[in-house]
């Protein structure tokens, strides 16, 4: 028999992957905190870090913003199956903040390219898990 097809294998795969999300999602959840409680304390600093020219309030709204948006997938973090609106809409959203950052180009180009590679990432991590995790229950 294929171990691929036992249960008790598949539980471990689901166990595994589920852990692997996670752990991924802690890292991108903490570089966005960090960079949102940049903007919202500190908004020269992002100002100077991006290029972008000085001025406007919108820097700590966006700081806030992404903020929010982090402490918005902290349940989706703890338990990634169950939440999975939570999860799919923050994938998705990464993906399309990182085209708005495309199209505002400049110092925002360095942000798109973050989070693609974070939403990329977390979307094949995600669509792993739950495939194990669709498998392991019969």
């Amino acid at each position: 028999m294929d171990q691929t097809l036992s249960l008790g294998w598949m539980q471990g795969e689901a166990r595994s992957r589920r852990a692997t999300y996670q752990r991924l999602l802690r890292v991108s959840l903490i570089l966005e905190a960090l960079i949102g409680l940049l903007a919202l304390l500190w908004p020269s600093a992002i100002i100077n870090l991006l290029g972008l020219p000085p001025g406007g309030a919108w820097t700590r709204a966006w700081g806030g913003a992404i903020l929010f948006a982090a402490a918005l997938h902290i349940p989706a973090l703890q338990e990634p199956v169950r939440w999975r609106w939570g999860n799919v809409a923050g994938i998705g959203g990464r993906l399309i903040l990182a085209f708005v950052y495309l199209l505002l180009g400049g110092g925002f180009l360095w942000l798109a390219l973050i989070e693609a590679v974070l939403g990329v990432l977390l979307a094949r991590s995600y669509y792993r898990l739950f495939n194990a995790e669709l498998m392991s229950r019969p």
